[in-house]
């Protein structure tokens, strides 16, 4: 009977790895696989908007490690005839590795659908940006790191280099993921609804819409604000939290803002 039962979790170890095995190495380019799990959202310190703390639960999803660049935007607009980018974006985000900055909601949304991915969730967002960590200030622990994240360190005098880091420069979380805090704020898919976490549900909460769908389809229709999450060279330490909500009018373009992308696990 022992025998039995060895042999049998034995063989349930094996599958469980080959299943993992084969999961990691589906993985597409460029992308990291956060695993279906449960995780607390939202801060007890933080702005009203960020409160309750709560649980969800979130299926599997790929998350591009590191912001849209420069360069792959420009792949975009070559093979779409997408609109150019502003004089002005090239003064911030001065190269191909720079994140792509100057771009709108509606940009943003055209690009992913171009990639054959989407923008995440704001709840697939900040699990990723937490990087496994509970309860914590920033991608990498409690407290602000001017050697791990690009923002606004002269909070004193407000001044700052007005100017992205090219994406990858500063440490990656614990996930893999790069410049979840700082560099460019990023698009996320929801509405931006300041009371949103009173009424979360809680397996794969989106704001705005029942499912994922209902925006990706009409998004080109869509005015109404959109999340912004991770901060930007230009905010300061608080401001970067991974759990600050900020909402901004989808036609947006600012220096500020860029985004990375997610693609759905297929069953």
């Amino acid at each position: 009977m022992k025998i039995g039962f060895i042999v049998l979790m034995f063989s349930t170890f094996c599958v469980t790895v080959s299943l993992l095995s084969e999961d990691h190495d589906n993985v597409p380019a460029g992308m990291v696989l956060i695993p279906a799990s449960e995780f607390q959202i939202g801060s007890t310190n933080g702005d009203r908007d960020e409160k309750p703390v709560h649980t969800v639960h979130l299926d599997a999803y790929y998350i591009d490690k590191h912001e849209v660049t420069v360069g792959e935007y420009k792949k975009f607009i070559k093979a779409t005839g997408h609109r150019a980018l502003s004089d002005s974006v090239f003064r911030c985000s001065p190269t191909d590795l720079h994140p792509v900055v100057g771009v709108s909601w509606h940009d943003a949304m055209a690009y992913a659908e171009w990639a054959g991915k989407r923008l995440p969730t704001e709840a697939e967002w900040e699990k990723a940006a937490r990087g496994g960590l509970i309860g914590q200030k920033y991608p990498w622990g409690n407290t602000i790191d001017s050697s791990k994240a690009n923002y606004n360190k002269n909070t004193k005098s407000g001044t700052h280099d007005e100017q992205t880091t090219p994406v990858g420069k500063y440490p990656a979380n614990k996930y893999g993921l790069f410049d979840m805090s700082g560099n460019v704020a990023e698009w996320c898919l929801d509405a931006y609804q300041k009371d949103f976490y009173a009424n979360s549900s809680h397996q794969n909460p989106i704001a705005g819409a029942e499912r994922l769908n209902q925006i990706i389809n009409n998004f080109k229709d869509i005015k109404t604000k959109r999340v912004v999450r991770g901060g930007s060279w230009s905010f300061n330490a608080k401001s970067v939290r991974v759990a600050n909500r900020m909402g901004e009018k989808p036609s947006l373009l600012s220096s500020d803002v860029g985004f990375r992308c997610v693609q759905n696990v297929k069953p």
